[in-house]
């Protein structure tokens, strides 16, 4: 999560859809005295490089990088500044997800399959992570309010100058947006792992496991009109 007053603009940081990538670019923008960034889980020397100059301030501490548009908006005025945000198809955001958690395997493996990330592991997965009878563990608050990007930028999407860049499109939009605030266009891939497409979702993942997504992100597909 960014805050550049310097510059006029926050950005929001959803899971799964190129956040930490944007994030390391537009952190070369995040070295004003009222700037605000929160620090991220990937090597220092990344985050160095890419925030030189950077002074953490108070706010940078008090928000973790995934705080949503309610949360921020609720304690940091950002009337003058300008929203971007990343979006991805709801399907790969939750195909993504079940891949990069690592938290089934060893219960995965102790039941025979030994596949980590596989096509078979993602469905299983889905299904524990994310299902209508998923585990306990994963209460319905949690489970939703991760990963819809809807709720998660709130009324951050009816800001007049909302800047959107798409994950299916990211080097390209970012290197428009890189050009427009003049800052060198290195985009890092820095947590680069399997690349779901909705096509490919639709190969991998059981129906009902698609129309499951397709409830629980109705405000996504219809906002944005993703394909079904």
């Amino acid at each position: 999560m960014l805050i550049s007053r310097s510059h006029g603009f926050y950005f929001l940081k959803p899971k799964k859809s190129a956040g930490t990538t944007v994030e390391c670019v537009l952190g070369q923008l995040c070295q004003g005295e009222n700037d605000v960034y929160t620090k991220f889980r990937v090597s220092e020397e990344v985050d160095k490089n890419y925030r030189q100059g950077s002074t953490p301030n108070e706010f940078s501490t008090e928000f973790v990088e995934h705080t949503n548009y309610d949360d921020l908006s609720s304690r940091v005025d950002l009337s003058g500044l300008t929203p971007i945000a990343v979006i991805r198809h709801p399907y790969a955001i939750c195909a993504s997800a079940c891949a990069w958690h690592g938290r089934g395997y060893k219960q995965y493996n102790a039941q025979g399959f030994v596949s980590q990330k596989s096509d078979d592991y993602v469905r299983w997965w889905y299904n524990k992570r994310f299902g209508p009878n998923c585990d306990a563990v994963y209460s319905e608050e949690r489970k939703y309010e991760m990963y819809r990007q809807y709720e998660f930028y709130g009324d951050a999407l009816k800001h007049p100058d909302l800047i959107t860049l798409r994950f299916s499109h990211i080097e390209e939009d970012l290197n428009n947006l890189c050009d427009q605030y003049d800052i060198p266009a290195e985009i890092p891939h820095t947590k680069k792992t399997n690349q779901y497409t909705p096509e490919k979702c639709k190969e991998i993942l059981y129906d009902y496991q698609l129309e499951h997504i397709q409830e629980y992100f109705k405000k996504s597909f219809d906002y944005w009109g993703w394909e079904k």
